[in-house]
């Protein structure tokens, strides 16, 4: 049975905050640029420092290869093999790739399992010998851990704080008296209707208005008379509404990285799991049936990566056993449903008192088609009886549970089974929604749906149906999808667990709702501008449960003194009206905060330490092990909660480390006052003052940057703040270990969207997270190379009997010609103009000369500058360059034919001078690794005019390159930079 056991613990580990010396040579993040070597961006990569790739019937035979594949796979893994990428791309087939047409419309290739489990969980030499100082490390939290008694149970410090209202002086010590059986014997008056004369003339006896407002009635009286029995085999009125491709890059980091995502949906919850609503003119306007990209989402955790092929529904524990195939013979229904999320709304309560779930607004309710079997064709096929024996008195229930993992165990719940086995209920095992596959976030590839019951019990993802003779048990079932008296303000107490198991709280049937659309949030009237016989038509839609029909909405206009009627709209598949507030209810003039509420805010502020924390020192603190976040200035600990949190540890690991106000603006949004509490146990100081000036400022660049985005041509494949799939069509070999891959974009866009200076992320689907890389494309460079496609060279890091290798270049090495990668950009705070001309975060500077210090693969952002200058088409650009390529051997030297092409075409313009660390008997360059000798050789001085860009291994960078260059006379942020 789902119990709430213990108290979460949290045990933030000490530190000592940033020494006075690093708080004063901070830099001040409101003057400098906040692109700075060796500093995170906003993507997360460490400005001038290269990726670390660089270190270290129907196809029946197809099937069953397939699967035989995934059978070896699973058992060298059981058996404790090495395995690297390269093992898990050569034996995961991709069947989207081959049987498209059962997959929604985006879908993506997951390569099952993490990077984290490829590189750092089996048994490589590299990770043998950190072995001995994580468990010794791990024995001393233990230590530290049991000595900790301290925790309380949240009613224990609810009761402190004087919030437990269960006890009353008014509650009698006797048992109560028996109840007052007396009954209401008032009897209804009924009220006769006088016959009213057929022959007097309406205009003799009502008003203008009157005489319209009866034409509706009439009108609305003919169309309800009208409707007919649904068929269940119409076709969804928006089945061919185009669907969204690209993925957030909110999503990027969570293991919901494969999912395409409409950008209207507003997100309630932060970055994941998603919880989502349409804004709520955005659903009304699309009219009845909403179409799959708004339907509104209620997500628990992450959303699994299954395939229609080899997912399989258990019945009875095995009693019967369907595959999706198997399902789709059954006869089919395809019905509209109207279905929303019992917290619908309660942002709006949330304002007055705030309550343990979420602040939804009034866009959680959508209406889509759904196809599938009736669960009672199912049931009986798998020797179901409809009705429990005679011996047995006791009531059926029959249990979902769907195929995802959240923080609490297997999601499952029940409805008694008559109701399931009612032929007029049409509950249905669903795979299609609007005549289309269902998409992911909706239970992709079989979903239960009841017509008229609450999202919560739709399970999403179905995996097993079993009878029970006794309602379920799981933690879902019992504290999701409940309505609690009001004094029930946690979850541990008697009362609680009296109240949460209590028949009665359960919400099934969807409840009464209407809402207001038009007007719409802010929508103003300009009343003093309205002439005689102008009209506004307020708006709504109202919805119910059980079957029940919503006979009637009326609106006020004087705060209940007079009451309007309004009409229903005519659809055939239904009706509406309609009504709504938007998500920005908080900010909204007329919805503000209850005093209650904001008393309890100042209650749970936080103080904390006053030890203080660079930037640097914070970015430091960014694995599992020790994981830092900040929020409202403060900083916390949190690695000691990822065990426990309820929406796993994706969503804190999204923050860790960073520096930013998304870590603030998501943790409002979601949590109430027991995280707060949690929260405020995990402190342990606060930002530096420039620190908190860099959030500010970057929180303003974002909203800038938005606004940029959304202003980008629709012509240009790139997007900032979204990722676009791209097809593999051209492999070219040119070395052992060197590729070059040719990639297709989107139908419809020539060009890549990329200028000078730029490069893109590279993103591939794991179960966990996306992992990404930057790549410079090495063509289109010119104007006159775009056609819709661009090239990547990329050097492969083979696995060995020590290392796991590079990820994304083991991953493009085995990419097959037809599958696609995600790419998103363009990324980087430096563009070349031309003719020497920068603009670094903002500001244009203009130089003469261009010192280019480079090592290894990040030679290709100097290519594309150097393509730029010296082949544009453009007035002859006079800069001249000085490259120095730093590499291990001779054959690691990417593109050296195309450079030395260059430099023998323009001799005066360009040069460039190798230096490889571990050079053969034969090479007759330099030798060794960059030092102060090689760049003041080959560089061009620190005068005015001269420009260094720098990129390479973070060794070479933050060891040699960069401190030699600053001895030199070369100053950041001036004209020292990194690509």
């Amino acid at each position: 049975m789902a119990e709430i056991d213990k108290p979460h613990r949290t045990l933030p580990t000490y530190h000592p905050g940033s020494s006075q010396k690093d708080i004063e040579k901070e830099p001040d993040w409101q003057k400098v640029p906040h692109h700075r070597i060796g500093y995170r961006d906003k993507q997360g990569r460490v400005a001038g420092v290269s990726h670390p790739d660089g270190d270290l019937d129907k196809d029946k035979e197809f099937l069953d290869h397939a699967r035989k594949l995934a059978d070896e796979l699973r058992q060298r893994r059981e058996r404790g093999e090495l395995l690297t990428v390269v093992d898990f791309m050569k034996d995961q087939e991709d069947y989207h790739l081959r049987m498209p047409s059962k997959h929604p419309s985006g879908w993506r290739y997951v390569l099952h399992t993490t990077e984290s489990f490829i590189k750092y969980e089996q048994e490589w030499l590299v990770n043998i010998q950190k072995r001995e100082k994580e468990k010794q490390q791990k024995e001393e939290q233990e230590k530290r851990q049991k000595g900790d008694e301290s925790a309380k149970q949240e009613y224990e410090w609810r009761r402190e704080r004087g919030e437990i209202t269960t006890h009353h002086e008014a509650y009698s010590t006797e048992h109560p008296p028996e109840e007052d059986e007396q009954r209401d014997e008032q009897e209804e008056k009924e009220i006769k209707h006088e016959e009213r004369s057929k022959e007097r003339k309406l205009h003799e006896k009502y008003s203008p208005q009157e005489l319209a407002f009866l034409r509706a009635l009439k009108r609305e009286n003919d169309y309800i008379h009208g409707l007919e029995i649904d068929s269940g085999k119409r076709i969804s009125p928006v089945a061919d509404e185009p669907a969204v491709t690209t993925i957030d890059e909110a999503d990027q980091f969570t293991p919901d990285n494969w999912i395409p995502r409409n950008p209207s949906l507003v997100r309630l919850t932060g970055k994941h799991p998603l919880n989502a609503e349409p804004d709520l003119t955005t659903l009304f306007e699309a009219g009845l049936i909403t179409p799959n990209g708004l339907h509104y989402v209620r997500n628990h955790s992450s959303v699994p990566h299954i395939l229609w092929e080899t997912h399989e529904i258990d019945i009875n524990n095995g009693q019967k056993v369907l595959t999706m195939d198997e399902l789709a013979k059954f006869d089919a229904i395809n019905i509209p449903i109207a279905m929303a999320c019992d917290g619908n709304r309660r942002k709006e309560l949330n304002m007055i008192r705030r309550s343990k779930g979420f602040d939804w607004g009034a866009g959680g309710v959508s209406c889509a088609f759904w196809k599938g079997a009736l669960l009672r064709d199912v049931l009986v096929s798998a020797g179901v009886k409809l009705a429990p024996s005679t011996h047995s008195h006791a009531r059926l229930w029959v249990n979902f549970e769907g195929a995802d993992n959240p923080s609490e165990g297997k999601y499952s719940t029940c409805i008694p089974l008559e109701y399931a086995m009612d032929i007029t209920n049409d509950v249905i095992l669903a795979y299609e929604m609007n005549n289309k596959p269902l998409p992911p976030d909706h239970g992709y590839p079989v979903r239960i749906m009841i017509p008229g019951y609450v999202g919560g019990r739709c399970i999403k993802w179905l995996s097993r149906i079993w009878i029970s003779e006794t309602e379920n048990t799981s933690y879902y079932h019992i504290y999701d999808n409940r309505v609690l008296p009001s004094f029930v303000i946690e979850k541990d107490s008697e009362f609680a667990r009296t109240m949460f198991h209590h028949p009665s709280t359960a919400c099934n049937e969807q409840n009464l709702n209407s809402v207001i659309v038009r007007p719409a949030q802010n929508e103003k009237i300009e009343l003093q501008t309205v002439k005689r016989g102008q009209r506004y038509r307020i708006q709504g839609l109202a919805y119910d449960g059980g079957g029940c029909e919503v006979q009637r909405v009326e609106v006020t206009l004087d705060g209940g003194e007079t009451w309007l009627y309004c009409t229903r709209k005519k659809s055939q598949f239904g009706t509406s009206w309609a009504p709504g507030l938007n998500q920005e209810l908080a900010k909204a003039d007329g919805l503000k905060q209850s005093a209650e509420v904001q008393i309890e805010s100042i209650k749970h502020e936080v103080s904390a330490p006053q030890k203080q924390f660079t930037r640097e020192e914070i970015e430091k603190h960014n694995t599992e092990g020790d994981c830092w976040i900040v929020i409202n200035g403060k900083v916390y600990d949190a690695s000691s909660v990822l065990s426990w949190h309820p929406g796993g540890k994706g969503p804190i690991m999204g923050h860790a480390g960073k520096v930013h106000a998304d870590t603030t603006e998501e943790f409002e949004s979601i949590h109430d006052d027991y995280a707060e509490q949690k929260l405020s146990e995990c402190v342990i100081g606060v930002v530096t003052d420039k620190a908190k000036a860099f959030i500010n400022k970057q929180k303003e660049q974002a909203a800038k940057d938005a606004a940029a985005s959304s202003e980008t041509p629709k012509d240009l494949a790139l997007d900032r703040k979204r990722w676009i799939p791209v097809k593999l069509i051209k492999k070219t070999h040119l070395s052992e270990d060197t590729q070059r891959y040719k990639f297709a974009l989107p139908t419809g866009t020539k060009s890549l969207g990329l200028h000078t200076g730029e490069h893109i992320q590279i993103g591939f689907h794991f179960l966990d997270r996306m992992v990404t890389r930057s790549y410079t494309p090495v063509r289109p460079i010119l104007e006159e190379e775009k056609d819709g496609t661009f090239d990547l060279v990329v050097k492969s890091y083979f696995p060995s009997k020590d290392m796991p290798g590079g990820t994304i270049s083991n991953i493009l090495h085995e990419l097959r010609l037809g599958e696609e990668i995600e790419v998103k950009g363009p990324m980087g705070e430096i563009r070349y103009l031309g003719h020497g001309k920068f603009k670094v975060d903002g500001r244009e500077l203009q130089f003469q000369h261009i010192s280019l210090v480079l090592g290894g693969s990040a030679i290709t952002p100097g290519w594309q500058l150097i393509k730029d200058i010296l082949k544009s088409k453009n007035p002859h650009d006079n800069t001249k360059i000085a490259l120095v390529d730093a590499n291990k051997m001779e054959s690691d030297i990417l593109l050296r034919d195309e450079m030395q092409k260059l430099m023998e075409e323009h001799p005066d313009q360009f040069r460039i001078d190798h230096i490889l660390s571990h050079a053969g008997d034969d090479w007759k360059g330099e030798r060794g690794f960059v030092t102060e000798d090689h760049l003041k050789k080959y560089c061009y001085p620190p005068e005015k005019g001269n420009i260094a860009l720098i990129c390479g291994p973070p060794a070479m960078i933050a060891k040699a390159v960069l401190p030699a260059l600053k001895d030199w006379g070369y100053t950041e942020e001036e004209n020292l930079f990194g690509f």
